[in-house]
């Protein structure tokens, strides 16, 4: 069907000759509704228009986000198809915590912006936020970006499993398994499979890169596979760095880019003024086959910035203080839209950092509009012993060789490494939970002694038990603070008051005494990162290691599934498919599984970390000659669906309480009363009853049939004196 809206289709042309592109023209809509949205929610409707073809999109979608102030308070729905897909090595889903009930800060009846400040009523006109962008960019100087789907190796081999399977599905129904293909494109980066096995040591980083490819040679095989065997699909070889990145488009159409991403790090992209947020392998699947992506049309929370950072304030403390402001005016499944005089003072790397939090403040995007900030930021990269107590462990990983690059060049690297850190992969390591083993006598020591150990990360997340399974406690800080810990052997530190540690003449040295100032940090920054630094490591994005390189591969564009492989596995569900659903089936007889209380993350219900040795999975690959220190992770055994349904609610930290106060991953069977693992008791779970969902685990539910319902506001299981055993 052809667009309807064919009519605002424009050429963006070059100075002098020649044309960048078409694109569909906002402001040609003349209608004047269009001023009043915030930028975020135009980016929806230019998706819309773009993608309106009357089946999945519609003129009257389109008119819904036009609307957008007042249809957003009535919760209405509309369709998206973001422009490309991002998958990775990990998670398969948001791996935030909070939940997406209803956010307290309400709607106002007259507009759905609401804005952060002192005193201010809610908005019924333009947001002062998009004053302060509108005048400053023409519509020729909003060049598009482009669109695509992104993942990582943890969901990226699922995802590929199913896509396997779904080709020996259609050869087996008599169609073209080669019209099984992404119709978005797809970029799936390795970066979430380095584990921290060798630390402290100036070979750390080729000791891990050996064993990483070793312990994942047939995942990275299928993974390799599946970059030839599917059409739109590019894999980002092991040891590069993490997947936030941009692309650009080139093509003929311009337009804002858009992605959905397998993991709750994706919002990080908002510094960059790109659209996307974390979903569930199921929704990433769907939008790689070309489907709309139904989502309630969202409020906007406009919050302000101003002032500047006072020195020996960092980007964390903002970070942080932003969260937590967010969270107590509630923000749960809205756009969050940051504005004010304070923009030009916040960096796009601080931008991000933000921005990556959303998950954690429980709005799905924490969006930063382009700017000049942008715009810099896109040219400087180059687009055109022995045991004793206390007992560290220190790493670093870097998210890109990048980091490495002007930490050497800046002369930084020499003295971490003389603290311990030296560089250890580059990827989500310790941030999925793949700090690597303890030494045994600590790990003993913990254990033994029911000591809470500590960890402290200059990352995202700290659930419980994340960094490591024996970790109780985990605390988010800046890279500076993390070291300032390790100086001190601690976190029971007065930073104010009490000293890190002696100098020479065991003269007590303070943080103070250390702590560079905002102009030293300013100019090391100005001096020492270049973008030759970027250029030279994005030019060679897709050049793996030798041996990933020497990788063998099937040639078939139908995969040969090994029947002995324990790590992938032909999709069950898609083994004996028929042209024929089978329909739906009654419940009878259903009982609770587990009785959980607030915040359940991923890694309760599906951890991506170890697999513990007494856990049904360990179980499992020990039965078929798997080694314990064969094991890997959770996470990278998701092409396996036999480990990951014992893997559901295995995190050794679950407090169920069917159990009446022990810890653990099990629970009690209905109706023996015989204490067992969750997986051993489950006969199929087809309901999750809860106060609220977030919003990925939600959709993920509904995507495998099993139906989320939610208890009447103010009542919940102990309310309405639930044991578990009706």
């Amino acid at each position: 069907t052809q667009n309807p809206f064919t009519r605002i289709l424009k050429t963006l042309e070059k100075p002098g000759d020649g044309e960048y592109g078409k694109y569909y023209s906002l402001p040609s809509l003349n209608d004047s509704r269009i001023d009043r949205l915030p930028f975020s929610i135009r980016i929806l409707l230019e998706s819309a228009i773009r993608n309106c073809d009357e089946f999945q999109v519609t003129v009257k979608d389109v008119d819904k986000i036009l609307d957008w102030q007042n249809t957003s308070p009535k919760k209405v729905e509309i369709p998206f198809k973001p422009a490309r897909v991002l998958l990775q090595d990990a998670t398969p889903g948001n791996e935030g915590s909070s939940s997406d009930g209803e956010s307290e800060g309400g709607h106002d009846e007259e507009a759905a912006v609401t804005p952060i400040r002192q005193g201010s009523s809610r908005v019924k006109k333009q947001p002062a936020w998009m004053k302060d962008y509108h005048t400053n960019f023409a519509e020729e100087d909003m060049m598009a970006l482009y669109s695509a789907l992104d993942d990582h190796d943890f969901t990226g081999v699922p995802t590929i499993v199913d896509l396997a399977g779904m080709r020996n599905a259609m050869h087996k129904l008599g169609g073209d398994p080669s019209k099984i293909n992404p119709l978005v494109p797809v970029d799936l980066v390795i970066d979430h499979s380095v584990q921290v096995d060798v630390s402290r040591s100036e070979n750390a980083l080729q000791a891990n890169i050996e064993i990483e490819l070793e312990r994942n040679k047939e995942r990275y095989s299928f993974l390799k596979w599946g970059a030839i065997a599917f059409d739109n699909m590019l894999v980002v070889p092991p040891e590069l760095g993490l997947f936030t990145r941009v692309i650009f488009n080139t093509d003929d159409m311009l337009y804002s880019d858009t992605v959905f991403g397998t993991d709750s790090h994706t919002s990080m992209i908002n510094g960059l003024g790109v659209a996307g947020w974390g979903v569930g392998g199921i929704e990433a699947e769907a939008a790689m086959l070309g489907q709309a992506m139904s989502m309630v049309l969202p409020g906007v929370v406009g919050f302000e910035l101003s002032g500047s950072l006072k020195d020996g304030v960092t980007a964390t403390d903002l970070v942080l203080t932003v969260a937590k402001m967010l969270r107590q005016h509630g923000v749960v499944g809205n756009f969050v839209e940051f504005y004010g005089k304070g923009m030009s003072e916040i960096s796009l790397p601080d931008r991000a950092n933000i921005a990556n939090m959303s998950p954690e403040y429980g709005a799905t995007m924490g969006f930063f509009p382009v700017d000049h900030v942008t715009l810099q930021y896109l040219k400087m990269t180059g687009r055109s012993d022995n045991t004793v107590k206390p007992w560290i462990k220190t790493s670093l990983g870097p998210g890109s060789r990048v980091v490495t690059k002007y930490l050497e060049k800046s002369g930084l690297l020499r003295y971490l490494q003389q603290l311990g850190f030296h560089i250890v992969g580059y990827g989500c390591t310790t941030c999925i939970g793949n700090s690597g083993d303890l030494d045994e006598p600590v790990a003993s020591a913990i254990a033994d002694n029911d000591i809470v150990a500590v960890a402290v990360l200059s990352g995202k997340r700290n659930f419980e038990g994340r960094i490591h399974p024996l970790t109780r406690a985990n605390y988010l800080a800046s890279p500076p603070i993390v070291v300032a810990y390790a100086l001190a052997g601690t976190v029971d530190i007065d930073f104010e008051t009490e000293p890190i540690g002696l100098g020479k003449n065991k003269m007590k040295i303070f943080l103070r005494d250390i702590w560079p100032s905002s102009e030293e940090v300013a100019e090391i920054v100005q001096s020492n990162l270049l973008p030759g630094m970027f250029k030279s490591v994005y030019e060679t994005i897709t050049e793996g290691h030798p041996t990933w390189n020497e990788l063998h591969l099937p040639s078939s564009r139908l995969y040969v599934w090994d029947p002995n492989s324990t790590y992938i596995h032909e999709p069950p569900n898609l083994k004996d498919i028929s042209m024929s659903p089978p329909g739906p089936q009654s419940v009878n007889d259903a009982y609770y599984l587990v009785n959980l209380g607030d915040s359940i993350t991923t890694d309760h219900i599906s951890p991506g970390g170890n697999i513990h040795k007494d856990s049904p999975a360990a179980k499992y690959l020990m039965e078929l000659g798997v080694d314990r220190k064969d094991f890997n992770s959770y996470g990278s055994r998701r092409g396996n669906d036999e480990v990951m349904v014992r893997g559901t609610f295995a995190n050794i930290r679950l407090v169920n309480k069917l159990l009446e106060g022990e810890v653990g991953p099990k629970t009690i069977h209905t109706p023996s009363g015989e204490k067992l693992s969750v997986y051993d008791a489950a006969m199929g779970v087809k309901a999750v009853i809860a106060k609220s969902f977030e919003r990925i685990h939600r959709s993920n539910l509904v995507g495998m049939g099993i139906i989320p319902l939610c208890f009447q506001p103010g009542e919940d299981a102990d309310t309405l004196e639930l044991t578990g055993y009706e």
